[in-house]
């Protein structure tokens, strides 16, 4: 069962121009898109470095620095979307990288 995911991000608060949204099939793969824009962040900020390592309390850090982040899952009984806050999605980004850190 798929469960559309719409990610909504306002990188810095107060600043309406910084929101954006992003649309994904499953929340799976808004997750991934959250933990791909941070290492693609981390790369940036550290340009030299071949192999970069984090664990989840930094990218729950990167997370928390966004001015507002939330989703809505479409809920497909009701046709409708759920809203989730903030540490409801940290939450969901803790439990996939432990189902894939179980998987390895």
């Amino acid at each position: 069962m798929t469960q559309h995911t719409i990610l909504l991000i306002q990188a810095q608060p107060g600043r309406r121009d910084t929101r954006q949204w992003e649309d994904h099939n499953t929340l799976s793969l808004a997750v991934e898109a959250i933990i791909a824009k941070y290492e693609q962040r981390l790369k940036q900020l550290n340009p030299s470095v071949r192999n970069i390592h984090y664990d989840i309390s930094d990218l729950q850090k990167y997370i928390d620095t966004f001015g507002d982040i939330c989703c809505l899952i479409l809920d497909p009984t009701t046709q409708s979307y759920i809203p989730h806050d903030r540490e409801w999605f940290k939450q969901k980004v803790f439990n996939h990288l432990m189902k894939q850190a179980s998987a390895r």
